[in-house]
């Protein structure tokens, strides 16, 4: 199959519909006397298709000099994303297929309906998850939304390969954790899990209410790797990242986790400039072992319970679509000069749906 080449009217709809991504095709159809262009974009390796309904309104001989020969005024009126808010396809063959049936059902572009894409989705309260291999983060999504949908791993091998999304309530108020892929992966580089880590973070498109990061045992600098990230990722957002220290049998007693919390702050400066930032939670997410079911069980819901309480105690902290869209700019900066001091081979570009920090998409590795 040939490149396609974008007119200039494809790119006009791109731009005004705020499509990222490396365009691979765009088929045009009317409907019921609308205009409407099915997308087919590839982000990170994986395909993505958007159904746009637009306005075209013809131009004079100068207006389409000042737009650099722009055939039409664009007009978005409605953009629709498949196969969900947050999935992908997998295969160019099948974004192809799915756009072919999406064109042909009226019942789909019916759906068409909302100007931005992300007012489809209500979560607001984001949790991502970040952490080595084998610290718990996996247990954790699964404790904190009462659930047994992530696969839980002690080993050195990440059993979360992409990214894992669970939507939960608790209080009436919904919520969802996003799992990562471990930091230290032996299978992965850190080209990798920093790329798997972008489309994590795109798929919270309401913005990240806060940033756990998970640590298991003793503050080794293998273990605080992840805070490291965090900080140059989310500059100046220390306020949204709270240390959730699993494995911590002792989670319930209060002077027992500060006595804890003091002597991490004496064991070297490093750790303790980590702590004056960030707050720091203790848990206990065990396995859910049948030999001890009935204490893990227990063990399980109360770490839930201080979780929810302090997800509930930052509700004004959320990093929202009112945010100035530095951050959003920022972010990506941050994601590009890391992987350029990693020695990735090839340019990394980025940039974020205006003005949600959350949708930050990462278009292209090229070599």
């Amino acid at each position: 199959m040939t490149n396609f080449k974008q007119t200039n009217e494809d790119k006009e709809i791109v731009k005004k519909a705020n499509i990222q991504g490396k365009i691979k095709n765009i088929i045009y159809f009317d409907k019921y006397d609308q205009k409407y262009a099915l997308i087919i974009n590839k982000v990170a390796g994986l395909y993505a298709i958007r159904l746009v309904k637009y306005e075209s309104k013809k131009l004079s001989i100068a207006q389409k000099e000042q737009l650099d020969n722009a055939p039409e005024k664009i007009k978005i009126r409605a953009v629709k994303r498949f196969p969900d808010l947050m999935g992908f396809y997998q295969s160019k063959e099948e974004a192809y297929g799915e756009a072919v049936k999406i064109e042909g059902d009226t019942e789909l572009i019916n759906q068409c309906i909302h100007e931005i894409e992300t007012y489809e989705d209500e979560t607001e309260n984001n949790i991502l998850l970040i952490g080595t291999t084998g610290s718990g983060k996996s247990t954790l999504a699964n404790v904190i939304s009462n659930t047994s949908e992530c696969n839980e791993s002690g080993g050195s091998v990440s059993k979360t390969l992409h990214f894992q999304i669970i939507n939960f309530e608790w209080n009436n108020i919904k919520y969802r954790v996003v799992d990562t892929v471990g930091i230290g992966d032996t299978n992965l580089s850190k080209e990798e899990v920093l790329y798997k880590m972008g489309e994590a973070i795109h798929s919270m498109k309401n913005g990240i209410k806060q940033v756990f990061v998970v640590i298991r045992g003793r503050f080794t600098n293998e273990a605080i790797e992840p805070f490291d990230f965090a900080q140059k990722i989310f500059k100046n957002s220390a306020e949204h990242i709270t240390i959730i220290r699993t494995g911590f049998e002792d989670f319930e007693d209060v002077e027992t986790c500060e006595k804890d919390k003091s002597e991490l702050m004496t064991s070297n400066s490093k750790i303790s400039r980590i702590l004056n930032k960030c707050k720091i939670i203790h848990v206990n997410n065990p396995p859910e072992s049948k030999r001890r079911l009935v204490d893990n069980k227990k063990d399980r819901e109360s770490s839930r319970g201080i979780i929810m309480a302090h997800l509930e105690s930052c509700q004004d902290k959320m990093i929202a679509s009112e945010v100035d869209k530095q951050i959003g700019e920022q972010l990506n900066e941050s994601i590009r000069q890391i992987m350029q001091s990693e020695g990735a081979e090839g340019e990394f570009i980025a940039s974020v749906n205006n003005p949600v920090w959350g949708d930050a998409k990462f278009i292209e590795l090229v070599s």
